[in-house]
Formats: C-alpha cells, sequence, structure tokens
C-alpha cells in the first residue's frame, strides 16, 4: 500500500505501515535521553501504530478505530490540531470531472497512486509559533475516482479541457464534499520542558499523546538539533537570511547585522553565522529589536553561508546583535541503553539538521528505519543521499561509485555511507514505500570519466564523468535489525 504523506512530522515520525505486538523495554530506552521525543500513547479511540525493533520504539501513525483508517497530527484552521488521513495536497478551483460541473476535481502528479484524500493547504496567517506563517489545511476531501476528461467552469460554461493542453506528469482526480473537520478527532497542544528543551505535544480529546517538536522557551522560537562547529549538540532556533557585519579582516567579530528578511510576521529574527571551513553553523544571534539600527563607516561583510569574508564597500546601516549561543539547550547526541539500538540524535536530509534516530552499538553506525532491498524494514545506516555509478557504461561492471547529492553533515566522525532510493514521486510516496540501498564509501573522493547509472529498472544511462565519486559497496540489509510494526 501507498502512503501519501502530508508533511514529515517533528522528530523523525513519517506515516508507514503495520502489524502487532508490545515493547515495554523499548519505551524505557526511549526515555533515557533527555532530548529524546515523549513517547506516543494510545487513546480510547485512536491507537498508536509504533516500529519496534532491538530496544527502539518509533511512533509511525494512529489507527483511527471509527474512521478504520491511519491518521497524524495536522494542524488545521482554527489554530487547532486533528488526527487526519495521509492525503496529497491538492487546491479545488474551476475544474470539473463531468460535463454539467457539478463534480470537483483537482490534478496531482500522475505517479501517485493509491490516493484516497486530497487536503487544501492555506496560510495561517500570522498565527504560527512565535508569529510565523505556517500552512495550515482549510479542507480534506475524499478522492471518487480517476477522471479521463476534465471540464473548466467558466462565465456559467462548462467547456471540456483539451487534453493536449494537460501535461503527461498530471493526473486528474474527482474529489467529493469536504469532510467535516469534526469528524477527526481532535488535539489541544500541551508542553512539557526537560533540560531546558520545550516539547510541543498534542493531546487528542480521547487521551492519545503524539509529539509535535521543539521549542526554546526562552527564546520564544522553535528549535531543531544541529551539531555545531564547536562539536556540541545544541537545538538551534531556525535562522534567518542576511549577512554579518565584522569589525576584523577574518570576519570572527561580529558587530551587527544587514539585510537580514524576518518575513512579514516578525519583528525580530535569529541569524546564523556559519565556519566558512567546515559550513557547520559557529553561532546564533539575535536580530533587533525591530529596525532599530546604527551606522557604521567600515567593516567587512560576511554572511550566514560559507562564503568568506570581503571589505564592506561603503557605510551601512546595521542592526545590533545579541549571541545566543551559549543559552541554547546543549545535550549529548547519543544516548544509553541496553538494547542493540539506543536513542540517537542523526543527520537528517539536510546537511546541519539532526532528527530523532538510532545508534546501531553492534554495528557502530547511526541509523534510521526505511524498507531495504530484501523488502524488510530495517534500522539502514544513515548517510547522505546520492546517486550509485557503474564503472563502466553498460551498468554491467561488478564495481560500483557513489556520489554525494549534498553537503556532507557536522556529524563528528559520521560514517561515509551513501542511502540511494528509487525514483519516486516529490509529494508522493511514502516512507516504506519507496526502497532503500545504503552503500559504504571507502578511499578517497576523486572525479572520474565515463559511467553509468541506472535512472530506473532497466533504464542505463551514460554519463561524462563524476565529480567528487567515493568507492562504493552495498551493504548487506541483513546485517542490521529488522523491526516490525506493532498496534498496540
Amino acid at each position: 500500500m501507498r502512503w501519501i504523506v502530508l508533511g514529515a512530522l517533528a522528530g523523525g515520525l513519517l506515516v508507514g505501515c503495520s502489524s502487532s505486538g508490545g515493547s515495554e523495554s523499548a519505551a524505557a530506552a526511549a526515555e533515557g535521553a533527555a532530548w529524546a521525543a515523549p513517547a506516543a500513547t494510545s487513546g480510547s479511540r485512536l491507537r498508536a501504530k509504533v516500529l519496534t525493533a532491538g530496544g527502539a520504539r518509533e511512533l509511525v501513525a494512529f489507527f483511527d478505530t471509527a474512521r478504520n483508517e491511519e491518521c497524524t497530527f495536522q494542524e488545521v484552521i482554527g489554530g487547532r490540531f486533528r488526527c487526519l488521513p495521509a492525503s496529497i495536497f491538492g487546491t479545488v478551483s474551476q475544474l470539473f470531472a463531468d460535463a454539467a460541473c457539478t463534480t470537483q476535481a483537482v490534478q496531482v502528479q500522475s505517479c501517485v497512486s493509491d490516493v484516497k484524500y486530497v487536503a487544501t493547504p492555506v496560510s495561517s496567517g500570522c498565527n504560527g509559533p512565535a508569529g510565523t506563517s505556517t500552512p495550515v489545511i482549510s479542507e480534506v476531501r475524499p478522492v471518487t475516482g480517476v477522471v479521463t476528461t476534465s471540464y473548466f467552469k467558466n462565465a456559467g460554461s462548462c467547456t471540456a479541457q483539451q487534453t493536449g493542453g494537460i501535461p503527461t506528469q498530471l493526473t486528474t482526480l474527482a474529489v467529493g464534499d469536504r469532510i467535516a473537520l469534526d469528524e477527526f478527532v481532535e488535539a489541544t497542544i500541551t508542553t512539557e520542558t526537560h533540560e531546558g528543551i520545550t516539547h510541543r505535544i498534542a493531546v487528542s480529546t480521547d487521551g492519545a499523546r503524539q509529539h509535535l517538536g521543539y521549542r526554546d522557551a526562552a527564546l520564544d522560537v522553535d528549535c531543531a538539533f544541529q551539531v555545531m562547529a564547536d562539536g556540541a549538540t545544541r537545538c538551534a532556533p531556525a535562522a534567518a537570511i542576511g549577512q554579518l557585519v565584522y569589525s576584523d579582516s577574518n570576519c570572527t567579530q561580529p558587530i551587527g547585522a544587514i539585510s537580514v528578511k524576518t518575513g512579514s510576521c516578525q519583528s525580530g529574527a535569529i541569524a546564523r553565522e556559519v565556519d566558512p571551513a567546515t559550513g557547520c553553523a559557529r553561532a546564533f544571534y539575535q536580530v533587533g529589536p525591530g529596525t532599530s539600527s546604527t551606522d557604521v563607516e567600515a567593516g567587512y561583510i560576511g554572511s550566514t553561508n560559507p562564503r568568506g569574508c570581503s571589505t564592506m564597500y561603503r557605510p551601512q546601516s546595521i542592526i545590533p546583535l545579541t549571541n545566543v549561543t551559549s543559552s541554547l539547550p546543549k545535550l549529548d547526541r547519543v544516548s544509553g541503553g541496553t538494547g542493540r539500538l539506543v536513542p540517537a540524535l542523526v543527520s537528517g536530509r539536510s546537511s546541519d539538521e539532526l532528527v530523532v534516530g538510532w545508534h546501531d552499538v553492534e554495528k557502530g553506525v547511526d541509523c534510521q528505519f526505511a524498507k531495504a532491498n530484501d523488502g524488510k524494514i530495517r534500522c539502514l545506516p544513515t548517510g547522505e543521499s546520492g546517486l550509485a555509478f557503474y564503472t563502466d557504461t553498460a551498468c554491467k561492471s561488478p564495481q560500483r561509485l557513489a556520489a554525494l547529492s549534498g553537503q556532507r553533515g557536522c556529524v563528528p566522525n559520521a560514517n561515509k555511507f551513501v542511502r540511494t532510493t528509487e525514483a519516486a514521486c516529490t509529494t508522493g510516496a511514502g516512507r516504506f514505500d519507496v526502497t532503500t540501498r545504503v552503500f559504504a564509501l571507502t578511499g578517497l573522493e576523486r572525479n572520474v570519466g565515463p559511467s553509468s547509472v541506472e535512472t530506473s529498472p532497466g533504464r542505463c544511462v551514460t554519463v561524462a564523468g563524476i565529480v567528487g565519486a567515493y568507492d562504493a559497496t552495498e551493504v548487506n540489509p541483513a546485517d542490521y535489525v529488522e523491526a516490525n510494526v506493532v498496534t498496540e
């Protein structure tokens, strides 16, 4: 079954699939780390579905026994949270499925299949966390079928859409009437603070609980874990885009900021200073307050991205800064436990953000659950996403090469792995629909000549060369912990 993920859940929780069992020791292990997300719990109507493996316990989704479907808590209009089924974003407008223009329709990517619901996102205005603008869901509609001919309603007329005008990568779906949001279990948001980190938790009317994310109570901003340039793991606030001004030519002594984009909802912001040598965050600064500023005649320009340091070309009006790095919650990245898998903060999709994951103490690697190439859900080694190439031009060589698709993260002594996935919709395939293959990297990074890559099963494409390749050996998935999905 395919899951259409409405959005990545905070704390590394995504939507998946199911079976049965229990795990008290796993819950105890998960509580061993001060930073760990509070354990998800079932309610009278919503039953928690969790992965269990080697001492790990991780929420996958809830099963709504009244609606007979999985759901996760999402924000809806009015500042409320409800446990909504997996869906794909779409906007219902003037597109219809019938010649009378009575049945509405939406268009989605053609590679998306088994879509049961379409959700319409809207802006929250400035009612998001700390006055931010975040998308919320205004309505949910059931999908009633695939449409072969769609119609437009315009000025009272209903006209068939020309088939030549529909991109081949889009499929049109007929949708039914909106479902009243009160049919889905509602939750209120509560907070718990541990070791300086505030956890945002959805507590449903039936008693179910789901962790939603982290917040720095002192700064009143949401935060995400990352390893900074000094090697410490902190819950770092979301940083604004902008430039810092320094008093020295090495850009080590910031005196203010210019061109900080705080967004229409904010009167202040947090700016991030990056170490040019590593790309890791070096410090965080509170900018402002408001638009207060001071003029400087000379200085040096640094960036929140690793672009070096240059002389300021003209006088600038700068906004004062306050270094808040020392106030950020600081914790150990790997926790303790009695099982093979212990809680750990592991590399996420971006180069610097860490998400809640696991550390395999037997293999000595960080890992995250994914569908392995043997068809089983396993805690596979974390690594940057990338591509695996053949050393010949026909996708036949036994030797393989791997190239990273992004900047390597800042986790110290990170094991060198690349994770590859089969082609999938950007808005479609869920966590356990797509097969993940992991390659261990050896040797030195180098550039290589003509090679090949399988862009899809049976389709081989020749490339002129690869920049920044490593020798790659595919890991045996059987060496890593297999997981069961349990309905508690």
